[in-house]
């Protein structure tokens, strides 16, 4: 029987060719993230980027969009706070700075948390689950 086994990839449309190739470079050099493919599409360049289990794709293209029904993405982190910081330092838009709490969840999940605006408008959450001993 097919079912779903995990999330392929993340879709970012870059708007505008500066805007791809500053995304590209944003979560390359500051994300850490590796080539993974690349191809031309039909509105431009596309590639995929991929760091541990996650892929994410962005392709460029020159019209504009409204932003989507997915509210964010969140990218593991072993540091959200250094990360928050090389985020900032890139230019994006800091929407909640690094804070830890514990979700009081069942049962309790402690995290580090992070948000920020990325060059695509994409709303993206750095996380990281505390093990605590």
């Amino acid at each position: 029987m097919a079912a779903v086994t995990g999330i392929h990839h993340i879709n970012l449309r870059a708007c505008g060719r500066d805007t791809w190739e500053k995304t590209v470079a944003f979560y390359t050099e500051v994300m850490g993230f590796t080539l993974y493919r690349q191809w031309d599409g039909r509105n431009g360049r596309n590639v995929m980027l991929k760091t541990g289990n996650c892929i994410l794709e962005i392709m460029e293209e020159d019209m504009k969009r409204e932003n989507g029904v997915i509210d964010h993405f969140a990218l593991e982190t072993d540091d959200v706070a250094a990360l928050i910081e090389k985020v900032r330092e890139y230019g994006c838009v800091i929407d909640k700075e690094a804070k830890s709490v514990v979700l009081h969840s069942e049962p309790e999940m402690p995290i580090d948390f992070a948000f920020f605006y990325g060059l695509c408008g994409e709303y993206v959450e750095i996380f990281k689950e505390r093990k605590e001993d």
